[in-house]
């Protein structure tokens, strides 16, 4: 939504998708459909857990052109988080892809922190790990991805660096 509302000054992404997911989102005259999944591509491990990383389909294919968001159209700036473990999608292809059409379009408005072993639920500090939970959409046990200790590391980590990002951007904004 910070592409479109205007006056958005920091938004934060941790382990999000560059385009809009599943169903449509509306805003305005604007309609974004979803980008589509391919079942076929979810893996079968342990315990039946599944691994969905690959079974959202890329943004960048033609027919999902229509589902990329619009990010050089916002006026704010990104804090794009990675977990290079990311069992939920491709996280890594994702942030790369939003990096890669900010800079196609001359903007520079971005940061990116990526944390190797690290899976999708990168929560706040001292947040128990969690590796595996049902997901409510896929209706099954999915793996969230990540090494447990590189993981919580990644949490201490990150939390600062959220702030610091938000202090940045919004303290000289405020008139408090």
């Amino acid at each position: 939504m910070a592409t479109f509302i205007p006056h958005v000054i920091a938004a934060v992404s941790i382990g999000g998708c560059n385009a809009n997911t599943l169903g449509n989102l509306h805003y305005k005259n604007i309609t974004l459909s979803g980008v589509g999944i391919t079942l076929d591509r979810a893996k079968f491990c342990e315990s039946n857990l599944i691994d969905i990383s690959e079974v959202t389909n890329n943004p960048k294919d033609e027919e999902n052109k229509d589902c990329i968001i619009p990010l050089e159209k916002a006026e704010g700036h990104f804090l794009f988080v990675v977990g290079e473990d990311d069992k939920n999608w491709n996280t890594p292809l994702f942030a790369q892809q939003a990096v890669e059409r900010l800079k196609e379009n001359g903007k520079n408005n971005y940061e990116i922190l990526t944390y190797p072993e690290s899976g999708h639920l990168l929560e706040p500090a001292y947040f128990p790990f969690c590796y595996a939970s049902f997901h409510r959409l896929v209706g099954l046990p999915v793996i969230w991805g990540g090494q447990m200790k590189p993981h919580s590391i990644a949490q201490i980590d990150l939390w600062p660096r959220i702030q610091q990002f938000l202090r940045k951007h919004l303290e000289k904004q405020s008139k408090l």
